[in-house]
C-alpha cells in the first residue's frame, strides 16, 4: 500500500530503514517545494 507510490517515483526500498529514510526525504522535498512556491 505504501510501497506502490514510492515505486511510482522510482524509489527502491529494500529495508524498513530505507523506507523510513525515503519517506522523510519525500516529506522534506514536498515541504521545501511548498515553501519555495509560497515565496
Amino acid at each position: 500500500m505504501f510501497l506502490v507510490p514510492l515505486k511510482a517515483f522510482g524509489v527502491r526500498v529494500d529495508t524498513p530503514s530505507e523506507l523510513v529514510r525515503g519517506g522523510r526525504n519525500a516529506n522534506a522535498e514536498s515541504h521545501n517545494a511548498k515553501r519555495r512556491s509560497s515565496e
